[in-house]
């Protein structure tokens, strides 16, 4: 078994922060919060790049952050990832 301990800085609520990119927010809409209306959504996040490790490993994290004082109940029906090859020698600083 493999503990891994994260040292990154992750960003607050809607704003990314320097290690991740916020892909956008879970609101339904509604302009109560008092429950009961759901809905599906998409959320995409483009070009984040990423480096294996020496074993070709890589780590994925989802997270959610809310500054709402109270429940949020999220269900996650599917979570799809496409890793695409490419030279790290065309990857701009900061991207």
């Amino acid at each position: 078994m493999r503990f891994y301990q994260l040292n990154m800085n992750k960003g607050s609520q809607s704003n990314s922060g320097v290690d991740d990119r916020v892909p956008g927010d879970v609101t339904n809409g509604a302009d109560n919060c008092s429950g009961g209306l759901w809905m599906y959504k998409t959320l995409t996040l483009d070009n984040f790049y990423v480096r294996a490790s020496n074993e070709s490993e890589i780590c994925l994290l989802l997270g959610t952050d809310s500054g709402y004082e109270g429940i949020t109940t999220l269900y996650f029906s599917e979570i799809s990832v496409v890793l695409t090859p490419i030279d790290p020698d065309i990857i701009i600083p900061g991207t």
